[in-house]
């Protein structure tokens, strides 16, 4: 029998898909400080977790420009 394993969802491994797609698209790396992507992580992060809650929607995919605001988080 194959172990159906489901994979955790926490903000770890949310961390680690933002390492594998700065490997992936180095546009990332090259045009983005790391803490503005970080915390967009932990935003998608809280999206999912709301969701898995019960507390709200699926997390929508944006358009491009429609949500150009960014955070960094020591100011």
């Amino acid at each position: 029998k194959a172990l159906c394993v489901k994979p955790k969802l926490n903000q770890y491994t949310f961390n680690y898909a933002l390492k594998k797609l700065k490997e992936e698209y180095p546009f990332l790396k090259e045009y983005c400080h790391s803490q503005v992507l970080q915390q967009k992580v932990m935003d998608l992060y809280e999206a999912f977790k709301k969701f898995f809650k019960g507390t709200g929607g699926y997390p929508k995919f944006k358009k491009r420009h429609s949500d150009d605001g960014f955070r960094y988080p020591q100011g």
